[in-house]
């Protein structure tokens, strides 16, 4: 608790949470212009990444002290680390937030990754101005969907995600590791997906709307819980690296096995209609063979 409020009422934090207020503003003004726009009137508006970024970068210029938090590098690994780390996570939020953009699941999925990362890196500055940015821009996602990380956007968090964790975390490699596993659900489905033969997401297993945003936001809990309090404080980097992996390992598992149970007893059929709303669509039509109704390939990617 102790920890808990000195974070509370650090400048880093209040930095990052004034200007992650601003990067509000400004998400809800574009996401209202966008609903008057008919390319963009059918879902959120993919700008949630670039404004978390903008205003993380102005969080940085606004912390306290002589210098940006993490600047310059505590040693000479930590900018490879961070730009290992940024190409990494990458293609697996653009690849996520491809698949879940209608539904606004990474801003919230992201504010749990940076509470995580808060947690476990031992240099806590530029961790701070991260969280306070993220948490404001979650309610681009929930309770309604107003905003998308976006491609761009993308790159532009895994960029800032990887100088915090390299940066923050040189004092305790572990804490990279831990840090960069913080990800959790972010990094588990679109690995499981490109592992799935049929080349399907679990997303699709989970209701849409606020109570369905909650359930993955659960999930993202656990699996960054493990991620930040035992991976990213083990002792050993080595250490770090096998609970990382079996976590990774185990989650794209349970994850395979879900979305093949789903699709078998049919918990799966089920999708939102892919606006804003959230609201259920009826099922998709199609066929019946053996009992199990097929799907054209435009009714699954909406899903």
């Amino acid at each position: 608790m102790g920890t808990l409020r000195a974070a509370a009422g650090s400048d880093e934090l209040l930095a990052g949470l004034l200007l992650g207020v601003v990067a509000l503003a400004v998400g809800l003004l574009l996401a209202r212009a966008g609903r008057r726009r008919p390319a963009l009137a059918a879902g959120p508006v993919p700008v949630h990444g670039l404004l978390f970024a903008a205003a993380f970068v102005a969080g940085l210029a606004l912390a306290p002290g002589p210098a940006v938090p993490g600047w310059p590098p505590p040693n000479g690994w930590a900018l490879a680390a961070a730009a290992v780390v940024a190409l990494a996570a990458g293609p697996l939020l653009a690849g996520f937030d491809a698949r879940s953009s209608g539904r606004g699941l990474g801003p919230v999925l992201l504010a749990v990754t940076f509470a995580g990362i808060w947690s476990t890196v031992p240099d806590t500055e530029a961790a701070l101005v991260a969280l306070g940015a993220a948490l404001p821009l979650a309610l681009l996602g929930w309770p309604w969907p107003l905003a998308s990380l976006g491609r761009a956007g993308s790159w532009a968090v895994a960029g800032s995600l990887g100088w915090v964790v390299a940066t923050g975390g040189a004092g305790r490699p572990s804490a990279v590791v831990g840090g960069a596993a913080c990800l959790g659900l972010l990094a588990v489905e679109p690995v499981a997906r490109q592992l799935d033969r049929e080349r399907r997401s679990v997303l699709r297993c989970v209701p849409g709307g606020p109570l369905g945003a909650v359930v993955v936001a659960a999930v993202q809990l656990g699996l960054v819980y493990v991620a930040a309090r035992v991976a990213g404080t083990r002792p050993t980097l080595a250490g770090a690296a096998a609970v990382a992996g079996a976590e990774l390992a185990a989650g794209v598992a349970l994850t395979l096995a879900v979305t093949a149970a789903g699709a078998r007893r049919g918990w799966c059929s089920w999708c939102t209609d892919g606006t804003s709303s959230g609201r259920w669509a009826s099922r998709p039509t199609g066929r019946t063979v053996q009992g199990r109704t097929s799907i054209s390939d435009n009714d699954q990617e909406a899903c």
